[in-house]
């Protein structure tokens, strides 16, 4: 069975973080860099999780 693709992971887990108030309205989203800490993935995977 394939893994979930990292972005999609990251993607996941900031919309849940939001829905549950955890990141409120108008708060700031984790940074690149700190999305690439946090999961250890590349600047392109974190760039790619972020939304637009």
């Amino acid at each position: 069975m394939p893994n979930t693709p990292a972005y999609l992971t990251i993607a996941a887990d900031l919309r849940a973080a939001i829905l549950s108030g955890e990141l409120p309205a108008g708060a700031k989203l984790p940074s690149e860099s700190g999305l690439m800490r946090q999961y250890d993935v590349s600047r392109t995977v974190a760039k790619w999780s972020s939304p637009s």
